[in-house]
């Protein structure tokens, strides 16, 4: 609380906010989704179902081309989908999960789709453009920042969901 009594909201809450008002929530992942951008997107998706009780689906482009990387996909079964391309209308809101709208190298950017969010722990020194945005050079990986909000809203991941943030 600040002198004036006012709340300073959390990322999570903020981020809460932002997607309030949606029909449909996008999770982007870059193409060849890596161990970090299942991981964060899962942990995206579980936190807008979970909160929001909003319809999400989380895609990445491409394929899982590292053995390590799909035998991780295979245990824990992550809801993610492989797509070239994405129905997209007014009323869906995309989230950019350890890729920048900046990058090449997902859906969001081949359609020219305005990101409602990003949530990245990389950086290129380009200002990011978006309602909301969690960029944290600082993080190891996009995936903490992500758990960080799972444990702002009290909500436990799930023995798969922790072992893909952990991974």
């Amino acid at each position: 609380m600040s002198a004036a009594g006012t709340h300073l909201l959390s990322k999570s809450d903020e981020l809460l906010r932002t997607l309030r008002g949606y029909d449909r929530i996008l999770v982007v992942m870059h193409d060849n989704p890596d161990p970090d951008a299942i991981a964060a997107g899962w942990g995206i998706q579980v936190l807008v179902e979970e909160k929001l009780k909003a319809a999400v689906r989380l895609v990445g482009g491409g394929a899982i081309v590292r053995a390590e990387n799909r035998h991780m996909v295979d245990l824990l079964s992550p809801p993610i989908e492989l797509v070239d391309h994405v129905e997209y209308d007014v009323g869906t809101a995309a989230v950019l999960v350890d890729c920048g709208a900046e990058a090449t190298n997902h859906v969001v950017t081949r359609q020219r789709i305005e990101p409602v969010a990003i949530i990245d722990h990389h950086t290129n020194g380009k200002s990011a453009d978006a309602p909301f945005i969690d960029i944290r050079p600082d993080a190891a990986a996009s995936a903490t920042i992500v758990a960080s909000y799972l444990q702002e809203q009290g909500i436990e991941p799930g023995p798969k969901l922790a072992t893909a943030m952990l991974y």
